[in-house]
């Protein structure tokens, strides 16, 4: 389980996290990226972060924000299915 955001990990963190997690790979890429944060939200115990509106908005910006640093860094969930 990954911590929320103001609980161990911060906004960038958990961005990371779920673009190295199953969510953003290839399983779920019918899936719009809305979606797929609030499942990995909701799988890793943070359905609070999921629920709030404008903290979930911040989240998905950091996501796309880092999604080069997390390609760059080799963080991002493998592309095969």
């Amino acid at each position: 389980m990954t911590p929320a955001a103001g609980h161990g990990l911060g906004l960038d963190d958990c961005a990371l996290a779920f673009l190295g997690s199953e969510f953003a790979g290839t399983r779920y890429l019918d899936w719009p990226i809305e979606r797929r944060l609030e499942a990995y939200l909701r799988h890793s115990g943070q359905a609070r972060l999921a629920d709030t509106g404008e903290k979930f908005d911040q989240l998905l910006d950091r996501v796309m924000l880092n999604f080069a640093r997390a390609r760059r860094e080799g963080r991002l969930a493998p592309t095969q299915k």
